[in-house]
């Protein structure tokens, strides 16, 4: 009887846990001439396999909980709108950031959104949507008109990824930051963090850092780096007054520079300047 009981509340959870989903799509009619072909249909956790097979691990790393996808039909155009639903806003944003370039064209909306071939993408919240159209013609209406009427349905969230406001400006590559849910820079024992790319004088270079919350787990990160780096013959040397622990090396065959403090690892890789890398560690380390 427990079973029983356990398994209905269970359903009772699933129907509006799809409901709340459902309602964020666009009525018939909601823009003009534009109506739902067929019914809309949802995947769920494991489930998304069957509608993207090939990419479904990724989005299941960054915490994938649903997919609504809905086709819209207006005479002989049609629109197909997915809208994904993650397990907070930051692996919403990361999913999201991992799918664009900084060469996007970048538009207003949601939290941000771009335009690539006959595709809008944006994120807000928890949720990540991608209108698909099926002609050029629509960019510039039909699509962003869909994505005005889902930005409005979607609820803002108070969550806010602080650690994204850590990165310095100077030398920033606009709309290049990253959030990895695992294996960032391809390092298994690195997860969690964020990544942005930097340019000076045609010269690249990448800062990241790591969300460790308390100093045994940024201890964790910067000692798993500081052994790799070793192994692979790349130390160079300690480095004093920063943080509670830093070294400078080579890694991938650039400089490498890294600290911990009691909440956070991070690095900088492929800046030649020791002086402007400490620089910029030193300021990281205070907030």
């Amino acid at each position: 009887m427990k079973i029983l009981k356990i398994f209905f509340v269970l359903f009772i959870v699933n129907i509006a846990f799809s409901q709340n989903i459902t309602k964020l799509l666009p009525d018939n009619n909601e823009i003009k001439g534009w109506v739902k072909s067929g019914n809309s249909r949802i995947f769920e956790g494991e489930r998304l396999y069957e509608y993207i097979d090939g990419a479904a691990e990724t989005y299941h790393n960054y915490g994938f909980r649903q997919v609504i996808t809905q086709d819209y039909k207006n005479g002989n155009n049609q629109i197909v709108v997915d809208i994904y639903e993650m397990k907070d806003v930051k692996n919403t944003f990361g999913i999201y950031s991992i799918e664009r370039d900084p060469k996007y064209n970048f538009i207003n909306i949601g939290n941000q959104g771009y335009i690539e071939g006959t595709t809008l993408y944006f994120w807000k919240s928890n949720y990540y949507i991608k209108i698909m159209s099926y002609s050029k013609s629509q960019l510039n209406q039909d699509l962003q008109l869909f994505a005005k009427i889902i930005d409005k349905k979607i609820p803002n969230k108070s969550e806010k990824l602080s650690l994204l406001s850590y990165f310095p400006k100077a030398n920033l590559v606009k709309n290049s930051e990253k959030y990895f849910s695992k294996d960032l820079l391809g390092y298994s024992f690195f997860y969690d963090g964020f990544l942005a790319q930097y340019k000076i004088c045609n010269k690249n270079y990448q800062i990241f850092i790591l969300d460790a919350g308390n100093i045994n787990k940024a201890l964790n990160f910067y000692n798993s780096f500081k052994n790799y780096v070793t192994k692979t013959k790349g130390f160079d040397k300690e480095i004093k007054d920063l943080g509670l622990g830093a070294f400078s090396g080579k890694v991938m065959n650039k400089k490498c520079f890294a600290f911990y403090n009691s909440k956070i690892m991070a690095g900088i890789i492929g800046l030649e300047d020791e002086k402007s890398a400490l620089n910029i560690l030193k300021d990281l380390s205070k907030k």
